[in-house]
């Protein structure tokens, strides 16, 4: 998703070459996930308790490949991107939205890590492999396209060499394990940090143990104010960019 966004703020500015490699680069990623589980989207895989299989020898060594040729060619692309002075001139100092704004709107997720505010679920609420093995929260200060920009390349680096050591310690294979019943009466509440920002999810069981109601609140719930922030006295042509840099859920659950 990353590497999505990068390539739409690329179209934004006209810089052809890094919109169509990021893209190429999304491309190869996702096709990876489609030959491990057949959805290019994970669907499927990660189920409740754990994921539905684990990696053959054969599908490590294929993940390795695919993603050091990956990160070769996108450390290229995105030095292009990010050393280009006409590219610099649009991104930075545009759509700036400052700690004080972010803060005050509640911002979550990169939205609120580019505007100097340490908010990461993976770090704050560690859970699962996060526990032992945690990601650092990256943090810029400017608050402008580029902060949001850049440091969604930095979260490329930092998830690739997340996933590199993780496929250097897994774990024997195991059988799935099946989750526990739900007990009755129960209020649960689950976070996790998706590629926007923090997710919640609200759990509520009837006095038979059975789900009643369950509420999604995706990231870009809170991070839309964000974006009404980062337009102001800002040009026309520089909506597309701020809007791009955010790249928010139009459609609700952006799980």
């Amino acid at each position: 998703m990353h590497l999505a966004s990068l390539g739409g703020i690329a179209t934004d500015i006209g810089f052809a070459l890094p919109a169509a490699a990021f893209g190429a680069l999304r491309t190869a990623v996702i096709n990876l996930t489609a030959g491990i589980c057949g959805s290019r989207f994970g669907r499927g895989w990660i189920i409740p308790g754990g994921v539905r299989f684990d990696l053959d020898a054969v599908m490590i060594d294929k993940t390795r490949e695919i993603l050091g040729e990956m990160l070769a060619k996108f450390s290229d692309i995105e030095a292009l991107l990010f050393n280009s002075s006409s590219a610099l001139a649009r991104m930075e100092e545009t759509g700036i939205v400052s700690a004080e704004q972010a803060r005050a709107a509640g911002l979550v997720g990169l939205a609120a890590r580019a505007s100097d505010i340490a908010c990461d679920v993976r770090a704050d609420f560690p859970c699962g492999i996060y526990r032992y093995s945690s990601i650092p929260v990256l943090r810029l200060d400017s608050g402008d396209v580029y902060a949001r920009a850049k440091l969604r390349a930095l979260e490329i680096y930092n998830s690739v060499q997340f996933i590199f050591e993780q496929l250097d310690n897994l774990p024997a294979p195991k059988p799935v394990g099946i989750p526990n019943e739900p007990p009755p009466n129960a209020f649960t509440i689950a976070l996790v940090e998706g590629h926007r920002g923090e997710i919640a999810h609200v759990l509520l069981t009837n006095a038979q143990g059975q789900l009643s109601q369950i509420k999604i609140k995706d990231p870009s719930f809170h991070n839309w104010h964000g974006l009404a922030l980062a337009v102001r006295e800002n040009g026309i042509s520089d909506f597309p960019l701020c809007n791009k840099s955010f790249d928010l859920s139009y459609a609700g659950h952006d799980l």
